[in-house]
């Protein structure tokens, strides 16, 4: 998905209300033609803002909880979320949202990128999966 769409669908959640690890399972479930279940979105909200203590960053929680819903492949699920985990500190310097935010309260652009970016991580990994190039 082309960045920019995704950070206006991302901009477009956040004024509705839902938090980073809502709007990545929303997304993501979306795109893989899931059923849409409120209450799975609903649950997601536990996980926002560093489950609401700046602790692990919601976006990474919530895109461990899309691979494992959307991949078709689950006993690659352990894979595929070392990969992101991975990926996502090395991206960002940090799993934890105090340290990626630099110990301020949430800023809005950064974690817009961050969930963007986490969603379009999630993409690849799936398609990678799909395409069998997934290591052991």
């Amino acid at each position: 998905m082309d960045t920019s769409e995704l950070i206006c669908k991302v901009n477009e959640l956040q004024s509705e209300g839902l938090c980073c690890s809502q709007i990545v399972v929303k997304l993501l479930t979306e795109d893989y033609s899931l059923y849409e279940n409120e209450m799975l979105i609903e649950a997601m909200s536990a996980l926002g803002y560093g489950l609401h203590s700046k602790k692990i960053c919601g976006a990474l929680t919530g895109c461990a909880c899309a691979l494992a819903v959307c991949n078709e492949e689950k006993p690659y699920t352990k894979l595929l979320i070392k990969e992101l985990v991975y990926w996502f500190e090395n991206e960002f310097g940090s799993s934890e949202c105090n340290t990626i935010l630099n110990g301020k309260t949430q800023n809005l652009q950064l974690c817009t990128n961050i969930v963007a970016q986490s969603i379009n991580k999630c993409f690849e990994l799936l398609a990678k999966l799909e395409a069998n190039v997934v290591s052991q």
